[in-house]
C-alpha cells in the first residue's frame, strides 16, 4: 500500500481500520503466485472446467493455509511479545513529547472519523512537501540577505552555500536513479 499515492492510502490503507494492527496489506494477493503456472493448461479448457481447476487449487491452498495457521499464530505471537515493551515505550515517550491538550484534540478527531467517515480524515497530511526549485529560491534568498555579513560562509566567492545543497540534493537523485537502474540488470546481461 505505500506505493500507492496518499489518497489511495488515506481511504484504503488497513492502517486507518479501526482495530485493525500492523498488516500485510500483499497477502491477498500472494495466492495468486501460486495459480499463475495454471495459466497455460486453463486457458485450453472451457469456463466450466476452469472454474473447477481454480476451485481446486484455491481449496487446496486455503487448507494448507488453514492447517498452518497455528504455528504461524505462535510466531507471530512471539515477535509480538518481543516487541511489545519497545513499542509501548516508544509510545509513552512520543505521547510524553507532545501537549497534553493537543494529545486531547488528536484524539477527539480520530473519534469522529472513525465514527462517521464523512468527517475530515485527521490522518490527511497538513503540510506540502517543498519542491526543489522553492527550496534553492529560499536559499538563494538568505544568502541575498546574508551577503556581506559576518555570517556569511562560502566556500569562495563563486561557490555559495545553496549551490553545494543543490549539487548534494541532485547528487543524491542520481544516486537513487542509478540504484533503481542497477537493480534492472540480471545476473546474465552481460553475457
Amino acid at each position: 500500500m505505500s506505493a500507492h499515492v496518499v489518497a489511495c492510502q488515506l481511504v484504503y490503507s488497513f492502517h486507518y481500520g479501526l482495530g485493525a494492527g500492523q498488516t500485510d496489506g500483499k497477502a491477498p494477493g500472494c495466492r495468486w503466485v501460486e495459480t499463475n503456472p495454471l495459466a497455460p493448461s486453463t486457458k485450453e479448457i472451457g469456463p466450466g472446467w476452469q472454474r473447477n481447476t481454480l476451485n481446486c487449487h484455491f481449496g487446496d491452498y486455503n487448507w494448507r493455509k488453514v492447517t498452518s495457521m497455528g504455528h504461524t499464530l505462535l510466531k507471530k505471537f512471539k515477535a509480538m511479545t518481543t516487541d511489545m515493551s519497545d513499542h509501548f515505550i516508544a509510545h509513552f515517550e512520543l505521547n510524553a513529547l507532545i501537549p497534553y491538550d493537543l494529545l486531547l484534540k488528536w484524539g477527539s478527531k480520530i473519534k469522529a472519523w472513525e465514527q462517521n467517515k464523512t468527517n475530515p480524515n485527521p490522518f490527511t497530511p497538513k503540510v506540502a512537501k517543498p519542491i526543489q526549485a522553492s527550496v534553492h529560491y529560499e536559499l538563494a534568498q538568505a544568502e541575498a540577505q546574508n551577503t556581506g555579513t559576518t555570517e556569511e560562509k562560502s566556500l569562495d566567492e563563486h561557490v555559495l552555500p545553496s549551490v553545494l545543497i543543490v549539487c548534494g540534493l541532485e547528487i543524491e537523485s542520481e544516486q537513487h536513479d542509478l540504484k533503481v537502474e542497477a537493480l534492472k540488470i540480471w545476473d546474465h546481461s552481460k553475457d
